[in-house]
């Protein structure tokens, strides 16, 4: 695999520590992912998720093209801590699929942002309300 579309990637074997590289190719990344070390002929293991970067779940459903929310300003959605989640929450009112995206919101556990005309906070007292 060589040319346009591959890229290398440095690994680290699991059992020895030794360094390879493998290509690895666009097209073909979902079905060839592990690289097998020459030394130790062993699979290594994949790195691990940072804990502290939030995991992106991108909403999806008929619902998500009609939303307000896709026209304006997505800052306005994430205030800063301490800051008013007003602007958000108006244009939340003004939204046809409101339920559906807090239903979303509820359903996925979403920890940030204005989802269905309310903050994260207001959202875990709703799902203990409805425990």
């Amino acid at each position: 695999m060589s040319g346009y579309g591959t890229r290398p990637a440095t690994r680290h074997c699991p059992r020895c520590g030794t360094d390879w590289t493998q290509l690895v190719d666009r097209a073909d990344r979902q079905t060839h992912r592990t690289a097998i070390c020459d030394d130790c002929r062993t699979t290594p293991t994949p790195p691990r998720r940072d804990p502290a970067v939030p995991i992106l779940r991108i909403p999806d459903g008929a619902w998500v093209d009609q939303a307000v929310c896709a026209s304006t300003d997505p800052e306005a959605f994430y205030p800063e801590v301490g800051a008013s989640a007003a602007p958000a929450k108006r244009v939340c009112s003004h939204c046809p699929v409101t339920a559906d995206c807090l239903a979303w919101a509820l359903n996925t556990r979403e920890p940030h942002g204005i989802w269905g005309g309310h903050t994260p906070t207001e959202r875990r007292q709703l799902l203990r309300a409805t425990a």
